[in-house]
């Protein structure tokens, strides 16, 4: 008689034949059952333990004072970036949905950091704007930091 392992090497079963065998063999209903038991015993996965979004998102954000920037621990590009719904939205964004309840559905709209931290998610720096008003608070603010003639590292002085 061959033993699972020989039969599965042997293209006899299916891998997921196998898999339902071995678990039965070993006590448990199914292959499922015994994913559910180990991950139960492992901690690696508790159904009620389910986060939500809200409380997903702000495991991932260094909460300090009310007037201090609150920075984003979780991944990270220019900004800070959360995985919702299969794809990546820019955290201060989600910030600023989930602490004023809007729903924004109008594209011209922007969230603009008051503090001028890319990765601060403190709603009291977040407002609401459009593309112009962002400009000019760059503007205002002088970050406007492009280089023109002899400043730019590429520069060229026509003969």
């Amino acid at each position: 008689m061959k033993s699972l392992y020989q039969q599965l090497i042997c293209c006899e079963i299916t891998k997921k034949e196998y898999y339902e065998l071995w678990a039965t063999k070993k006590g448990y209903k199914s292959w499922t059952d015994y994913i559910n038991y180990r991950n139960h015993i492992t901690g690696r996965y508790n159904p009620r333990k389910k986060q939500t979004i809200k409380d997903r998102f702000w495991s991932k954000v260094d909460k300090k004072g009310e007037d201090e920037c609150w920075e984003w621990k979780g991944g990270k590009g220019r900004y800070g970036m959360f995985w919702l719904k299969d794809r990546n939205i820019q955290s201060h964004i989600i910030a600023y949905l989930l602490s004023n309840n809007v729903n924004i559905t109008s594209r011209n709209v922007v969230i603009m950091h008051k503090c001028d931290n890319k990765l601060c998610c403190n709603p009291k720096h977040l407002i609401l704007g459009t593309q112009k008003d962002n400009i000019q608070d760059m503007l205002n603010k002088g970050r406007d930091n492009y280089l023109t003639g002899d400043e730019w590292r590429k520069a060229r002085y026509n003969r």
